[in-house]
């Protein structure tokens, strides 16, 4: 919680994180740097939406486990959201999409 915290410093917020706000949702597939069929439909779905790219290894598997959350009603429709897209884009070029 002190990376958080040093965050909300730096930033200068009020806004606080704990230990309760945090929900770890797994969303591997086979493994490793492995693409997953759920995580190739996932980066499809929202370069074909939302015209954003991200690679199917990482950001795609994490957003294909977003888009369960959502479809399982996880969230409340009023609750703001953050999904944060750290890059890798350029791995859509060097990995075969299932």
């Amino acid at each position: 919680m002190e990376l958080t915290s040093g965050a909300a410093e730096l930033l200068e917020t009020d806004v606080r994180v704990t230990r309760e706000d945090i929900h770890i949702h797994y969303c591997i597939g086979s493994g490793y740097a492995i693409p997953s069929p759920d995580g190739c439909a996932a980066v499809r779905r929202l370069a074909r939406t939302e015209g954003i790219l991200t690679d199917p290894e990482y950001t795609g598997k994490a957003l294909a486990g977003f888009f369960q959350l959502l479809e399982q009603g996880t969230f409340d429709q009023d609750e703001d959201i953050l999904f944060v897209h750290t890059g890798g884009a350029d791995a859509l070029f060097a990995v075969e999409m299932i």
